[in-house]
């Protein structure tokens, strides 16, 4: 008897793992709620200065490294506006 009561207890507390490991799963995909351990930045910071004013956001660097790099030519399709 006291076997089945504690098989019946473990069941259950596996149960309720699943339910709500499967439940926090759906939340994540639904977009509810972010996954643990993952932050969610939504603000631009340059990837090289760490600077989060003046983010050109179509390459994610500061201004002044967009700058720099379009007059060195780094940056293809860009150049400089008056030579």
């Amino acid at each position: 008897m006291k076997i089945s009561r504690e098989k019946r207890i473990r069941e259950e507390y596996v149960k309720g793992v699943e339910e709500r490991v499967v439940e926090k799963i759906a939340r994540a995909v639904m977009g509810e709620e972010r996954i643990e351990g993952k932050r969610k930045s939504n603000r631009n910071i340059c990837i090289e200065t760490g600077r989060s004013r003046g983010v050109v956001k179509e390459y994610r660097i500061s201004r002044y490294r967009y700058r720099a790099k379009a007059d060195k030519g780094e940056i293809e399709g860009v150049r400089r506006g008056s030579w």
